[in-house]
């Protein structure tokens, strides 16, 4: 059975007004901070009861459904905690940050099994004005993203270039993506191919990008290219941002050859 992409909420926003369009999004913060509110009280308590009931069951079986309540409350769990994340827009602390040396250790974060798959090209030694909490996040978004739309025998890339003033993080992964005009609907709230995803990631890294005055974009997604994120940000000594130009062009890339 084929897989169903769940669609956008508003198909056409390149049809709203600046203002229309941050009221929707206004909207859509408010009921995702209300839902993740309301309904992270109904989950304790059904973790609470199954705490309660666990303690009263003899056999294995039971036990084991009883595991399998504490499984599924947790994953409501981390969806409430995304739309909680989602609810709130960021507000980046700036202080200096070592590229390369922040790359490495966001790529460690991640875990064993993801740090063996994810090879760095580092071409840059350069430092920013950035939040490193919200930068981290917004990276490891992005790099899970590839991760997950690749076998676990593949490996993802994540080059960090200079050019023109900006640094640009792209994370880049073979294949490509499966989805109607990708580049217009990857970034929509809630539209997302995977079943146990709520489909938020990527929204938040842009908004985090964007809230350091960069960009978060879908570079390419085609067979023969792969699939490329590419993270541009203000190389700014003073923390201001410039606004990214919209002619702003990424340094040429090619996709690893085949080892």
């Amino acid at each position: 059975m084929p897989q169903e992409i769940a669609q956008p909420i508003i198909p056409e926003t390149d049809d709203l007004s600046p203002e229309a369009l941050r009221a929707y999004e206004r909207a859509i913060e408010n009921l995702s901070e209300i839902l993740a509110h309301r309904l992270r009280s109904y989950v304790s308590s059904i973790e609470g009861f199954a705490d309660l009931l666990t303690v009263t069951l003899d056999s294995p079986d039971q036990r084991d459904m009883a595991l399998r309540i504490f499984e599924g409350a947790a994953h409501i769990e981390r969806i409430l905690s995304e739309l909680q994340q989602y609810s709130q827009r960021p507000d980046p602390v700036l202080r200096e940050v070592h590229l390369s040396h922040f790359v490495r250790e966001t790529v460690r974060a991640i875990g064993e099994d993801a740090e063996a798959r994810v090879d760095l090209k580092v071409e840059t030694d350069c430092c920013i004005n950035a939040d490193p909490q919200l930068l981290r996040q917004a990276l490891w978004m992005v790099i899970q993203n590839a991760l997950d739309a690749t076998d676990p025998s593949e490996h993802v890339r994540l080059s960090v270039l200079q050019s023109r003033g900006f640094v640009h993080l792209e994370v880049w992964n073979r294949g490509a993506m499966e989805i109607p005009d990708a580049r217009a609907t990857v970034f929509e709230p809630f539209f997302t191919t995977k079943a146990k995803n709520l489909g938020v990631g990527l929204p938040i890294a842009r908004r985090i990008a964007e809230a350091h005055g960069g960009s978060l974009k879908l570079r390419h997604t085609t067979p023969a290219e792969g699939t490329s994120f590419v993270c541009s940000l203000p190389v700014e000594p003073d923390g201001t941002h410039p606004k990214i130009p919209a002619s702003a062009s990424f340094p040429a890339s090619s996709p690893p050859t085949a080892s």
